[in-house]
């Protein structure tokens, strides 16, 4: 059974956090969830969550899990590896991610979390559409091992400033549309530059 404490914190026992569990709560403005793998679909979204999020656990986070959180500033989870679309959609004052497992930004992950300065995924592949759209914050991200890169992806990231070696076939349209800072893009295998891949810079 939860249980919230007077100052906001919420403690869950089980591994898995339904779907909506606390959906508009802005009570809950910290959790202490260690053992929990799963977080459900829109599960804090609106909520009070504030400051840093901790998550030891996690494999798993579901669509919209914290999407408007905008109070909080920094998110670590150490063995997330998928995330589904919107999962931080919105969350304007997160400033640093630390999420060294995952693989694949999903369509939307960080759309509008315009003050997010420091992301580390050293093993990230795949940026969905608007992934980091409008990140305006952000400065420099680790694409070594970026296979696959999709439209808008960090369109509007203004202060991301490179250079930037990406070692893909293919780039989404737009992919770095409006990245005013940007200095330097080396793309060695792609065959064909796509439309409005920096339109704006």
């Amino acid at each position: 059974m939860a249980t919230t404490e007077p100052d906001g914190l919420l403690v869950w026992p089980p591994t898995v956090v339904p779907n909506r569990f606390c959906y508009n709560h802005s009570a809950v403005t910290r959790v202490h969830l260690p053992d929990v793998v799963e977080i459900g679909i829109e599960a804090f979204e609106d909520s009070g969550l504030a400051g840093t999020l901790d998550l030891p656990s996690v494999r798993t986070v579901g669509y919209g899990s914290f999407k408007g959180c905008d109070a909080l500033t920094e998110v670590r989870m150490p063995t997330l590896q998928m995330m589904k679309r919107a999962a931080f959609y919105g969350c304007e004052q997160l400033e640093s991610v630390t999420m060294p497992q995952l693989k694949s930004v999903p369509e939307h992950g960080f759309f509008g979390c315009s003050n997010l300065k420091t992301v580390s995924m050293p093993a990230l592949e795949t940026v969905g559409s608007r992934g980091f759209f409008g990140c305006e914050s952000l400065t420099t991200i680790d694409t070594s091992q970026l296979k696959q890169v999709n439209d808008l992806a960090f369109e509007r990231c203004a202060a991301l400033t490179g250079p930037l070696t990406l070692q893909v076939k293919q780039l989404g349209r737009g992919a770095f549309e409006q990245c005013v800072s940007l200095t330097a893009i080396s793309l060695p295998m792609v065959l064909e530059v796509p439309p409005s891949l920096c339109i704006g810079c």
